[in-house]
């Protein structure tokens, strides 16, 4: 005789945790009563959370933009000012400044 309950495990798409994780982001629980109220394992939930924070990290899907530079004859460098940013996404700029 089996006594072990069948567990039913739902499949959820990465955009059904993406959901989730914006829930519970905007949510005032703690991960353990989010998992409780959504029945989710804890260990899936951190699982997801982490693998679509790093996807967000590496999505290429926007087109790089490469802007032309115009450079300064030799004699005029030394005497120049300078200022330029690089904008690496994910709300971080690289800056540069010469004065």
């Amino acid at each position: 005789m089996n006594t072990h309950a069948k567990r039913t495990q739902i499949r959820r798409t990465p955009t059904q945790w993406q959901h989730l994780i914006t829930a519970f982001e905007s949510s005032q629980d703690t991960i353990s009563t989010f998992c409780q109220k959504n029945s989710i394992n804890p260990s899936s939930f951190y699982k997801w959370r982490s693998k679509l924070a790093s996807s967000v990290m590496t999505d290429r899907t926007d087109s790089p933009v490469f802007v032309p530079l115009q450079t300064l004859p030799e004699q005029s460098i030394d005497e120049a000012q300078w200022f330029f940013e690089l904008k690496l996404g994910n709300s971080m700029t690289l800056r540069f400044r010469k004065s």
